[in-house]
């Protein structure tokens, strides 16, 4: 099943681990494998049921229960999909990239910015993180702490490509914007009535000047 699946004969492939889940039926690697091809075809119903099969096998392997978190996106939803996120922490599943996709479709900024936090005391390297969390503290408003993650973020190799540079400098552009001083307006002077009315001209005397 390996072979047929790794020279791209997918379709070939499927019996051959359905034979191989029949045989060891609590193997965790053929289930999550040919979940991985039901994945590629879009039946994600399928892949799901896969996943949470190769679960029950080994619950410690973090790789199933991220791919099973990402069907059940597919098929669920969101609020589905965080309720695997939250039966891996409860299963002490100590993967970055778990915690780093449950921030991205986090339905709050509190609750991304926790996921942001947790992946990267895992893997403090971890780009994505860095600047999920540093995006996450922008949206929310803490715009000082903000510009120092995306700061960093910026100095990291991942960073280098053209297009995240640019995205990274929009966020950075924008913190800066939001810390900057404000101007302050200028009051407006208050015209008094008969401030501005011309000055009375000298008065004349009426007597001829002295000869």
């Amino acid at each position: 099943a390996m072979a047929l699946s790794n020279t791209g004969n997918k379709a070939a492939a499927i019996p051959e681990f359905e034979k191989a889940m029949t045989l060891d039926p609590s193997d965790d690697h053929c289930p999550y494998y040919l979940a991985l091809i039901y994945d590629e075809q879009k039946n994600f119903k399928k892949s799901k049921e896969l996943y949470e099969k190769a679960i029950k096998a080994s619950p410690a392997n973090p790789e199933p229960w991220a791919g099973l978190a990402m069907a059940t996106m597919e098929v669920d939803g969101a609020k589905k999909a965080l309720e695997v996120y939250a039966r891996a922490k409860k299963m002490g599943i100590k993967d970055p990239m778990l915690y780093h996709n449950a921030g991205c479709i986090q339905l709050n900024y509190k609750e991304a910015e926790i996921n942001f936090r947790d992946a990267l005391k895992i893997e403090p390297k971890l780009y994505q993180s860095k600047a999920g969390l540093g995006e996450t503290l922008l949206r929310k408003g803490s715009y000082r702490e903000a510009l120092k993650v995306l700061q960093e973020a910026s100095r990291m190799p991942e960073a280098k490509g053209p297009k995240r540079a640019k995205e990274l400098n929009g966020y950075i552009k924008e913190c800066k914007i939001k810390l900057a001083p404000k101007k302050k307006k200028k009051k407006k002077a208050v015209v008094k009535p008969g401030a501005l009315a011309p000055a009375a001209a000298p008065a004349t005397s009426a007597a001829a000047p002295a000869q």
